[in-house]
C-alpha cells in the first residue's frame, strides 16, 4: 500500500495521476491518498517517510563505505 498527502505531482485532484497509477501498478500495490483538508492524516504520512529516511539511510551507507574500500581496483 502506498500512502500519499495528496501532492500535486501524485493526487492533488483526489485520483492518483497516470504516472503514479502506473508506479504502483508496476508494485502490484494500492494508492491511498490523504483526504482534503485532514492535517492529522498529513502528519502521520509524514512522520513516517522521516522515519524511513533516518533509520536506514546510515546503515546503507556504512555498508556501501565498506563494500567500496574493500574492492581493489582492477588492472
Amino acid at each position: 500500500m502506498l500512502v500519499w498527502d495528496r501532492e500535486a505531482g501524485i493526487g492533488g485532484t483526489g485520483r492518483p495521476t497516470a504516472a503514479a497509477a502506473a508506479f504502483a501498478g508496476s508494485l502490484a500495490a494500492r494508492t491511498v491518498l490523504a483526504p482534503r483538508r485532514d492535517p492529522e492524516f498529513k502528519g502521520i504520512v509524514v512522520r513516517g517517510n522521516g522515519y524511513l529516511e533516518t533509520s536506514f539511510r546510515r546503515a546503507a551507507g556504512s555498508a556501501a563505505r565498506k563494500i567500496s574500500t574493500s574492492r581493489s581496483p582492477i588492472g
